[in-house]
């Protein structure tokens, strides 16, 4: 993505993805400046499926670990896409590259959404900077308000919310 190479990664404060996935061999988390991220995945997404139960080569992987999409493609999992991008934060705090450290206990955040749908949120690998917010619908909900969900509330808006809670400085840290 645009976000993971330099100079772009030291002025971007978050990105957020919907039902997206690099496609498989092309996960290169963000360096030197590690880029929030939060990922919102559809379980029931064939076209770009997240997890290997979504694939076209069902509970299989493809070449490359990855998931196949019903076009053919393939795409990196999920959980490799969050977790290459958490260790960017890792990585950062090591050299002084300023990540900030928002590790707090427990792995659920809380969203307006919640349990409507089996929707949820929930840091990965530790990280307030890296979350994967899923629901059970397909991949045309992914902005969507989705159906019958309270009046208001829509992906947008947690996206909004999640972008907003970081701030560069003007070295690129966060």
């Amino acid at each position: 993505t645009l976000a993971s190479a330099p100079p772009l990664n030291a002025r971007v404060r978050a990105v957020v993805a919907h039902a997206a996935a690099p496609f498989a061999g092309y996960n290169s988390p963000p360096s030197p400046h590690a880029v929030p991220l939060l990922k919102h995945d559809a379980r029931e997404d064939w076209v770009v499926p997240p997890y290997a139960a979504a694939s076209m080569t069902p509970g299989q992987l493809g070449p490359l670990n990855g998931t196949v999409g019903e076009g053919g493609w393939l795409y990196t999992r999920s959980v490799e896409v969050t977790a290459a991008w958490a260790s960017a934060f890792d990585s950062a705090a090591e050299q002084g590259g300023g990540a900030a450290d928002l590790r707090p206990a427990g792995s659920g955040v809380a969203s307006a959404l919640d349990g409507y749908r089996g929707f949820g949120c929930e840091m990965r690998e530790g990280r307030a900077e890296v979350l994967t917010c899923e629901g059970s619908w397909t991949h045309s909900f992914a902005l969507a308000t989705p159906l019958n969900a309270p009046a208001g509330i829509e992906l947008a808006s947690i996206a909004y919310d999640f972008v907003s809670r970081f701030v560069r400085a003007a070295d690129g840290s966060l």
